[in-house]
């Protein structure tokens, strides 16, 4: 029986399940495999989310984006281990692994200058305070034009002041411990929903030889220095999913 992820508003049930199955999967989710992880039939709800903004959807109907994670959708690029995803806000690239707690790389611009800017994120909080800063929009209206769009990193308080002139003041400047902190309250129940479908998993031979670990997904493989675990059609006698070492692959 799938396991079906629990919140109290309906709406919201769907869009955490679909964080979840798109952390976890790293592929667009059908309307079937959503409807089973949320517990019911969900057609009405997935148009309303649509029409609001709140998901993505590709042109087959398949779910790509929710919670401000996306396949498809998003000027910030935010890398989960080998994974990558985009994310409508920057808030949402910070605040994701902050409340996941995991180690991720955010890739993004200043959206007062265009500077390039990456962050390393190392057990949910950025590897470095500063000097970059977290324009909060107040989003008062359309979630996609009056959030998304104008919540973005800067690369300096004068840049963030600059910015939040154009926005009217209309939000906060926020450094990156304060935005993550923040962040890691937004998305708590999503995480804890992506959290629940971890797996268990047991490393054969290699650097990590007898290991257990429980991850985000199954990915194809696993790379580590000289060579890659590779995901076994074979368990272990608990049930665990097995990974095969090979040597410089």
């Amino acid at each position: 029986m799938p396991i079906q992820l629990q919140a109290f508003d309906a709406h919201e049930r769907v869009r955490e399940a679909a964080f979840a199955l798109l952390l976890t999967d790293h592929r667009p989710v059908s309307v079937s495999e959503l409807g089973a992880a949320a517990g019911g039939d969900i057609d009405a709800i997935l148009e309303t989310l649509d029409a609001s903004g709140w998901i993505d959807r590709a042109e087959d109907g398949r779910i790509t984006g929710s919670a401000g994670l996306s396949l498809s959708h998003g000027p910030h690029r935010l890398t989960i281990g080998e994974r990558s995803y985009r994310t409508w806000c920057a808030y949402d690239a910070l605040g994701i692994p902050a409340a996941l707690g995991t180690s991720a790389r955010v890739e993004t611009t200043c959206g007062e200058c265009g500077k390039s800017i990456s962050l390393n994120i190392v057990d949910g909080l950025a590897s470095r305070e500063g000097p970059e800063l977290l324009w909060l929009a107040a989003g008062t209206g359309d979630l996609r034009t009056t959030f998304c769009t104008p919540t973005v990193l800067v690369c300096g308080r004068d840049h963030g002041r600059a910015w939040a002139a154009k926005q009217e003041n209309d939000g906060d400047l926020l450094t990156i411990r304060e935005a993550s902190e923040r962040g890691s309250v937004s998305w708590a129940s999503p995480a804890a929903a992506a959290l629940r479908l971890r797996s268990d998993v047991e490393f054969v031979g290699g650097p990590r030889d007898a290991e257990r670990d429980r991850l985000l997904g199954t990915p194809e493989s696993i790379r580590r220095l000289g060579g890659v675990y590779v995901r076994s059609v074979r368990c272990a006698d608990d049930g665990a999913l097995r990974y095969m070492w090979q040597e410089g692959s």
